[in-house]
């Protein structure tokens, strides 16, 4: 769902140029891949989280074998 507010820049962003939106598209989508990062630093920086993803590797490994 796209609230109002967003609808609204989408319907200005319409008008611009191909290239201004393209640019404008990059760095929406490099913002957005940030944010994604960020967030999974944030869950794999868990200990617990960590020790599960280490106890797989470790299993990994030995059925590598």
């Amino acid at each position: 769902m796209i609230t109002e507010p967003l609808r609204h820049i989408f319907s200005q962003l319409e008008q611009l140029p191909e290239e201004a939106q393209n640019r404008l598209a990059t760095i929406i989508q490099e913002h957005l891949e940030e944010d994604e990062e960020q967030e999974w630093a944030g869950i794999v920086g868990k200990p617990r989280v960590r020790d599960a993803l280490r106890r797989l590797a470790a299993e990994a490994r030995q059925q590598e074998r």
